[in-house]
């Protein structure tokens, strides 16, 4: 992967006149950006990849929530990927729930996706057919796409938890062009990626997922004032990090999440080192 050239990233923000520059920089973080291209007919087995079907191994059991089967969203191929973070061999399978659309902001949420660890030898997998779908849900199965995979840099959100420097208001434009350079990205495009930063659509959500994991409700605010909570919550950024995001893509696999809003997936770092991946929690987050 990419690594952040600190230097660099500092004497530009610096040159935008953006505050802070040093402990903004800091905070760069390397990203694979997965660029889908649909595509008709087959991909090569164990291929990283977007909707279609996943290749399992023998004896795999669907994932479902209140008896429906849950969507199958993505394939990543970890020895292609090559990320220090990750298994250096094995899949990661992403599930959801694409048609009620979990927001993931209740521990009730649980069920509404799946993460699945596969490290099995590549000739023991085969394709594993897609459970139909209603088709009147709109939920899939996705159209299938091949995956470029792009090494990019991610700055940290403005709104991010982990950014502690408060970016002044006129700063903030400056701030997220260089953002969008330094992931390569131009107004309006599709995001789809691999570790790095979420882009956020609405507020930070380390705080969400380490509450909704430990069975508190988000939404009840004499919560906030008892020590446990204030505890975890000053926990929440060392302890959370991005796994994967999923931008709306009409023109790749068809998704829409919520309105035209992106799907992120948060994992625990000691989960991480642990390859404990069906502890990962799926936020959804709308404009």
């Amino acid at each position: 992967m990419t690594t952040p050239d600190l230097l660099t990233i500092t004497k530009t923000l610096r040159a935008s006149g953006v505050a802070h520059a040093d402990a903004l920089a800091a905070h760069a973080t390397p990203s694979l950006r997965l660029l889908a291209n649909r595509v008709d007919g087959r991909v090569p087995m164990g291929v990283t990849r977007l909707g279609g079907a996943p290749d399992v191994p023998l004896g795999f059991v669907w994932p479902t929530s209140h008896g429906a089967p849950l969507t199958f969203l993505a394939q990543l191929d970890l020895a292609t990927l090559a990320a220090p973070d990750l298994p250096a061999t094995g899949w990661l399978l992403f599930f959801y729930d694409a048609v009620t659309q979990p927001w993931g902001f209740d521990a009730d949420d649980a069920g509404g996706a799946q993460v699945i660890y596969v490290d099995e030898p590549l000739g023991s997998l085969t394709r594993c057919p897609h459970p139909p779908i209603d088709p009147d849900d709109e939920a899939g199965p996705f159209a299938l796409c091949d995956v470029e995979i792009e090494p990019t840099i991610d700055l940290a959100d403005a709104e991010d938890s982990l950014v502690t420097t408060e970016i002044p208001e006129a700063q903030r434009d400056a701030y997220d062009d260089i953002s969008g350079e330094l992931a390569g990205l131009d107004e309006g495009d599709v995001y789809h990626h691999v570790l790095g930063h979420p882009q956020l659509l609405q507020t930070d959500m380390r705080c969400e997922c380490q509450l909704v994991v430990n069975g508190i409700a988000i939404d009840d605010e004499r919560v906030y004032r008892t020590p446990r909570v204030r505890a975890l919550l000053a926990a929440a950024p060392t302890t959370w990090r991005l796994l994967l995001q999923l931008d709306t893509d009409p023109d790749g696999p068809g998704w829409r999440w919520g309105d035209a809003g992106r799907l992120y997936v948060w994992i625990r770092r000691d989960d991480l080192q642990a390859r404990a991946f069906d502890r990962a929690w799926i936020i959804l987050q709308s404009a």
